[in-house]
């Protein structure tokens, strides 16, 4: 399978991109579709995610005492108490040419204990 557009390929390296390509893979080994229809449901992705994550932004913002923090080859556990979670989406759904229309919602979230695992990554370049 080759990729002929540039929509949205950042999103091929996601855990549903990732999984979407295997089963496409899959099933034209098995015969079961052929590499252009394999190619283009491939596009067909790549332009909705573009369009659909790419239109959404959120951000996050974590309250809580640390309870434990530990780190090992550039990936770091921490484990929080008491955490309160709070995750702002403004999605910019075009009006008409031109103008866009952003929608905005917030949601808080609360647990005794959060457990929160994070990767050092470099962006654009291999690890040193």
């Amino acid at each position: 399978m080759s990729g002929g557009s540039n929509y949205g390929v950042q999103y091929r390296k996601s855990k549903i991109g990732e999984a979407l390509f295997d089963a496409l893979d899959s099933f034209v080994s098995e015969g079961k579709l052929t590499g252009e229809q394999a190619d283009a449901i491939q596009e067909q992705f790549d332009k909705a995610a573009a369009k659909y994550l790419g239109s959404s932004q959120v951000r996050a913002q974590l309250k809580g005492d640390l309870h434990t923090y530990r780190s090992f080859d550039e990936i770091y556990t921490l484990l929080v108490k008491d955490c309160e979670i709070k995750l702002s989406t403004t999605k910019r759904e075009p009006k008409s040419a031109g103008q866009v229309n952003p929608q905005q919602s917030t949601e808080t979230l609360k647990a005794d204990m959060v457990k929160l695992i994070c990767q050092d990554a470099k962006i654009g370049g291999p690890r040193a």
